[in-house]
């Protein structure tokens, strides 16, 4: 048990003690704001989260940040940044070799410097992150408006990627007395944004296709004759879902019947999308919602959602096509719809940890200060991203899915990556890349 003594309650101290303590510990937290309660109550572990440290009362003071116990957002609000060197002997628990001390030297991004035993808030910083409360702030978005990379403090700082938030808590934990085992995992994942190459569309499409692609006349001729496609989940996904062992598995299917520059799906009631379909449902690879981007998703997820492609059994887990967040919308339509946990928290133009942390996580609704039901799964790594976005071959894209994997594996995590069936083909561009995804996949 965990005693918080705070000068007032507050829905997001409350939210992030359920984070980092009841979630990722399983430790039970208790808040007070009676300084004689707290210093009675039976709680071996106590921490002092105040504005003025009170030094008659025990335990770990961290002075806190104002907002935390704010309602509403302030669109000037930028919090500052400093850097924290982990303990020699914080370091000596962690590293299991000289390359990770190494890894772990540091110095590390830090939000809210202040007063105190860390030399900064852990709980506001986690909240910052966490929250997204600098996506609700007007920022300078990419061409599909989307919040990247080059808006976050990494980027401006130049800080390599690290899941800063990981950091920070461990820096808490130990400081606190508490050991967090390192769990660390992979999740595969593949999104199937077009279900064939060549295959599945109307002959006036397909026609226009053969004339608008004339390079890819003889392959496409092939394809028709042969019936074999390149993008078929059963030529490229299941071979490779089905290669691995010990990893979480999510494939994602865009089900839009939208037919437009950025949602290109085939027909998916046609027999032999139909038998691909059955193929991924037979080998245990059930496709979950992946969301179309749209400027109406109300009524486009819910068509998307009632199509018969799920066979009346409506998913709870999405991801967004194109990575196509927006504060709060995105999440309040996905929970309106009966989402329970999404996939799409990270960056398409850059490696990274968008949340500051690679380990699942609650969202709390900061328009309406609260928390909700859906869980976060954060990824820090995707094929296009790794090959369209960052320009790396193959061998730099397995030393950068190594880096990122040791980096989770010191602070305990799950490693999430994002391919696709397309990159999966071992054409179009992505000749030998699936060696890299397995690479990925590998502990």
């Amino acid at each position: 048990m965990i005693a918080l003594l705070v000068d007032k309650e507050s829905p997001r101290v409350r939210y992030i003690l359920n984070e980092i303590f009841d979630r990722r510990l399983g430790l039970k937290s208790t808040v007070f704001t009676e300084k004689e309660t707290f210093k009675a109550s039976p709680e071996k572990i106590k921490v002092k989260y105040l504005t003025i440290n009170d030094e008659n009362l025990p335990g770990l003071f961290i002075q806190c940040h104002e907002m935390m116990f704010e309602h509403s957002l302030n669109e000037y609000f930028s919090p500052k940044t400093g850097a924290m060197k982990l303990p020699e002997d914080l370091i000596d628990f962690l590293s299991e070799s000289e390359s990770d001390k190494l890894e772990l030297i540091g110095p590390f991004l830090i939000l809210f410097p202040g007063d105190g035993n860390l030399g900064f808030d852990p709980l506001a910083m986690t909240f910052y992150y966490l929250s997204r409360y600098e996506e609700y702030l007007p920022f300078d978005g990419d061409e599909h408006g989307r919040y990247h990379y080059q808006n976050t403090f990494e980027h401006e700082l130049k800080y390599d990627p690290e899941p800063f938030v990981d950091v920070a808590l461990t820096r808490l934990y130990w400081e606190l007395g508490i050991k967090d085992f390192k769990r660390f995992e992979i999740a595969a994942t593949a999104d199937i944004d077009i279900l064939f190459r060549f295959h599945g569309r109307s002959f006036l499409r397909s026609l226009g296709s053969f004339f608008k692609h004339p390079l890819f006349m003889v392959s496409r001729v092939l394809s028709w004759i042969t019936g074999k496609d390149t993008f078929a989940p059963s030529s490229g996904l299941i071979p490779f879902f089905n290669s691995l062992d010990g990893v979480v598995k999510r494939v994602f299917l865009l089900a839009s019947e939208k037919n437009n520059h950025l949602n290109k799906q085939i027909n998916l009631r046609g027999k032999k999308a139909q038998k691909e379909l059955k193929l991924l449902e037979n080998t245990g690879l059930s496709p979950r919602f992946h969301a179309s981007w749209t400027l109406h998703p109300q009524e486009s997820w819910e068509q998307e959602l009632n199509h018969p492609v799920w066979n009346g059994s409506k998913p709870v887990e999405s991801r967004q096509h194109f990575i196509h967040l927006a504060f709060p919308q995105t999440y309040r339509t996905l929970i309106s719809l009966g989402i329970k946990h999404d996939w799409s928290m990270g960056f398409a133009e850059h490696v990274g940890f968008r949340a500051g942390t690679s380990r699942a996580f609650y969202w709390f609704d900061l328009a309406a200060n609260k928390e909700t039901e859906l869980m976060v799964h954060p990824f820090c790594l995707m094929d296009v991203t790794a090959k369209n976005y960052m320009h790396l071959d193959v061998d730099q894209a397995i030393a950068m899915g190594d880096s990122l994997k040791k980096s989770i594996k010191l602070f305990g995590g799950t490693f999430c990556f994002i391919v696709h069936n397309e990159s999966l083909s071992e054409s179009q561009g992505w000749k030998g890349w699936t060696q890299v995804f397995k690479s990925w996949a590998t502990q």
